[in-house]
Formats: structure tokens, sequence, C-alpha cells
């Protein structure tokens, strides 16, 4: 056999023959039915049990003693028979209440859910004012960290203004030193953050200070360099426009030189054309003596004139009753000319000197 087969059949000779010689605490409650009627009387005859077997134990079981294995197979008997003695008590206790129970779980179960759908009525609403409630809060929050941000945007303005001005000109970072110094920090503008602007507002002051330093000192330097350069680009146009100008007077010295030796040139054959007529001028004129101082006669031949004497002039062919007329010196003839058409002698000299003198003076 087992142990398992044993110890059941221990357990239920214990329990058929209801062994007499168990005379505990517990055994006598269990026979009274009192033992969950009076659960301290049952903790405490459960505590003396424990404290007998506690002894025995400590005087040591040895099962090899014929006396000692069967007191101790009677005991084990015993405790195993007030098992299943307190196991069956408990269910005759528990039986009239498990009716109890079962008929209020059916109960509850029928009107729980009728309590439970009167509990939105109060529900609803409450839960309606939190949510209220917590929207409210979300919009204190939100308007906070807006009134935040818009006191920290305002210092940040302040702090950020080297980084915003860093190129500037010193006019314009004058006018922001100038703003800055007189701007009135205010708790009622920047509330608990007046303290930090006040104190950004002297750092960036220095900074911006430093700043227009160095803009004046750079703005002149590059004013100075903007002034050589228009300068320099002034005194380069003005070499570019006198040599120009000298090219120009040089080109026209050279087009009057060319011009006066054309003229020359034309007044020289002109001379050459008047001074072959030189002869002839001189004959008239002593004819025209004579016939002023003699008396009038019949008037003498003309003289011929050769052609080495007057090569570009046509031969004069005069009657006996016309007079010889002298005519004014070439200068006359060419400032009279040259007041009348008001030209140059020069003008005057090309145009002696393009007409043609074999057609006749």
């Amino acid at each position: 056999m087992t142990a398992i087969e044993i110890l059941d059949a221990d357990t239920t000779e214990a329990v058929e023959t209801k062994d007499v010689t168990d005379k505990s605490e517990v055994s006598l409650l269990l026979e009274k039915k009192s033992f969950f009627a009076d659960p301290q009387a049952a903790k405490a005859a459960v505590a003396a049990l424990e404290a007998e077997v506690v002894k025995l134990k400590e005087k040591g079981i040895d099962c090899s003693i014929a006396e000692v294995d069967k007191d101790s197979r009677l005991r084990r008997r015993q405790l195993i028979s007030l098992c299943s003695r307190g196991d069956e008590h408990r269910k005759d206790m528990n039986a009239p209440h498990q009716r109890v129970i079962d008929a209020n779980n059916k109960l509850w179960k029928e009107i729980e859910p009728r309590i439970r759908a009167l509990v939105p009525v109060f529900d609803n609403p409450i839960k309606a004012e939190e949510k209220r409630k917590e929207a409210e809060l979300q919009r204190k929050a939100e308007e906070e960290r807006q009134r935040v941000a818009t006191l920290k945007a305002k210092v940040a303005a302040i702090t950020n203004k080297p980084v915003a001005l860093i190129t500037a000109s010193a006019e314009t970072l004058a006018a922001e030193i100038d703003a800055l110094e007189h701007l009135e920090i205010t708790a009622e503008d920047f509330q608990e953050f007046a303290g930090d602007a006040m104190v950004e507002r002297e750092g960036v002051l220095a900074t911006l200070r430093v700043l227009h330093t160095n803009k004046v000192a750079s703005e002149a330097a590059a004013r100075q360099a903007e002034e050589q350069r228009i300068a320099r680009e002034r005194a380069e146009a003005e070499a570019a426009e006198q040599a120009k100008k000298q090219a120009e007077e040089l080109a026209a010295l050279k087009q009057q030189l060319e011009q006066a030796n054309a003229a020359k040139a034309k007044a020289e054959q002109l001379a050459a054309a008047l001074t072959g007529t030189s002869a002839v001028e001189d004959h008239y004129h002593s004819r025209a003596a004579e016939s002023h101082s003699k008396p009038k006669s019949p008037p003498p031949a003309p003289v011929a004139v050769t052609q080495e004497q007057q090569p570009a002039a046509p031969e004069v062919v005069e009657t006996e009753t016309q007079a010889i007329q002298p005519h004014p010196p070439a200068s006359e003839i060419i400032g009279v000319l040259s007041a009348h058409y008001h030209v140059s002698a020069d003008i005057v000299i090309e145009w002696l000197c393009a007409i043609d003198l074999s057609e006749g003076l």
C-alpha cells in the first residue's frame, strides 16, 4: 500500500471507530458543535494541541519503538479525524448561510442595476462641472503661459538688440541707444520680469555703445576711402579729359597746319599768277599817266605781252577810245571780299585759288 492509501485507511478507521481516547479541547468543541460558535475557544484549543505536539517533538519520536509507533499512528489518526470532522462541521454551519448568500446574491443582482442607473443623475453634473473646472484650469494655464511668454519676449527684444543691430549704421545705433536709455521699465509693463529687463538693458546698452564707437570709426574710414576713391577717379577723369583735349588740339593744329600749308601753296600759286600780270599792270599805269600828261592823240598800239610774262591771263584787247583803268592791290581785294562776306582772309585766298586763271582775271 502507498503512503496515501495508508493515510486514507487510518482516517477511515478513525472516523468509523470515533476513538474515545481523543479528549483534546478541539475534539470536545467539535462534539459540542461549538467550534465555529466560539472562535476564541477554538483558537485556544488549537494552540494547546500545537503545544502538546511540540513537546512530543522535542522529546523525540522514534517509531522504531513499537509503543512510540503505535502512539504516533493513533495521534495521526486523531489529527486527521479532527480535520475531517471540522470540515464537516464547517459545511453544516455554512449550509443555512449559503441559502442566505444565494438569496442575497439574486436580490442584489436584480437591485444593483436599478441603483446604478440612478448614479448618472448626479454623476453627470459632477463630471460636467469637473470638466468645466479642468477646462478653466487649462485656460488659465494657457493664459499664464501666454502672459509669461509675452513678458519674456519683451525682455528678449532688449537682449537681442545687439544681434539685430550688428550691421546697423552709426546713426541707427545712436537712435537705438537713446531709445533704450529712455525706455521705462515698470512693474506694470514687465511685472515679475522687470528686474531681469533692467539687468538686460544695462548689459545691452554697454554692448551697443561699443558697437556705436566701432561703427563711427569704420564709417569714418569708409568715408575717407570713398573720398580718396572719388578724388582719384576725378583726377583720372581730368587727366583723361586733358589728354583727350590735348589730342584734339594736336589734331586741330595738325589740320590747321595742313590747311595752312595747302593755303600757302595756293597763295604761292596765286602770287605766281599775279606776278605774271605785274608787267601788264605797270604798262597800263604808265599809259594812263601819259594819257593824262599829253594832249589827246590816238592811242598807241597795245603792248604785246609775251607768254613768259602772263602765262595764265588772256590777251587784253581795248579800243582806242577806252581808257586803261588800274585795279587795286591784291591785298585790298582780299580785304574787301573778307569784309563783305564776313570770312577770314585765308578763306578768301582759298576762293581765289579755286578760280581758274586760265579763263581770265
